[in-house]
């Protein structure tokens, strides 16, 4: 990193370490976060973005542009608190019954501080930068109702870069990787047909209940493994299992 941008970092970090603290200090839950995007929207203003606020509810948009052609950058950071209460002694401690306990108030005052300088050196860039505030994410609901309030559409990235603070990196570390780095979550429906029998002969029968239960406690039947252990809790979420 060049000086001058080591430099406006540190000049900016007090700043970013107040903001953090505040909203730490005043968490919102998902679809609720009208003092959180205020306080963003104020930040995109400040920095001469072009804002747009209520996107997909409580989401917000900022878009710096640098009348060059090029890329389209989307950085996106997630809003939303967790209905968790803290019990720490910190001084800006949450004290309404919500909490950032999953980093959240570190994902938004990283990206406005990226906001920040980046637009503060606009004249050296070329294309645009989309900046994405997405409320909502603890229950998944916030990328969709910003998606189809068009946040993708109206800007068409190139790419997009994503983040999320993990305890297990020393502070200071940057972690990137091209592959998978966090698992996500989906859903899918599975139909187990039985085969009826009478009860006195049930080798001649299918249990599907049985089958079921098997699912849910299998492992993938990898050799020398125990069958009721339980994948889901046995393999980490970036690993493949097979539950057959």
């Amino acid at each position: 990193m060049p000086d001058v941008v080591t430099d406006q970092v540190a000049e900016a970090l007090p700043g970013l370490i107040e903001l953090r603290r505040d909203l730490h200090e005043n968490p919102e839950l998902g679809f609720y976060e009208t003092r959180t995007a205020g306080i963003i929207a104020g930040r995109l203003n400040a920095a001469g973005m072009t804002v747009k606020a209520e996107v997909g509810g409580t989401g917000v948009v900022g878009v710096m542009d640098t009348g060059r052609p090029g890329p389209t950058l989307m950085i996106r950071a997630d809003i939303d608190a967790l209905p968790v209460s803290e019990l720490s002694d910190l001084p800006f401690a949450s004290t309404n019954g919500n909490m950032h306990a999953c980093g959240h108030d570190g994902h938004i005052t990283m990206a406005l501080g990226a906001a920040d300088l980046l637009a503060g050196r606009a004249d050296e860039l070329s294309g645009k930068v989309v900046f994405v505030f997405q409320p909502a994410e603890e229950f998944v609901e916030g990328a969709k109702a910003m998606i189809a309030d068009d946040v993708m559409s109206d800007h068409s990235p190139d790419r997009v870069i994503g983040l999320h603070l993990w305890n297990q990196y020393d502070t200071g570390f940057v972690g990137v990787n091209q592959a998978t780095v966090f698992a996500s979550a989906d859903q899918f429906e599975l139909t187990i047909t039985g085969q009826g029998g009478h009860g006195a002969l049930p080798h001649t029968a299918i249990d599907p209940v049985a089958i079921t239960g098997s699912h849910g406690t299998s492992d993938g039947g990898q050799p020398g493994d125990r069958p009721e252990r339980d994948g889901s809790r046995n393999a980490g979420p970036g690993d493949r299992w097979i539950s057959a």
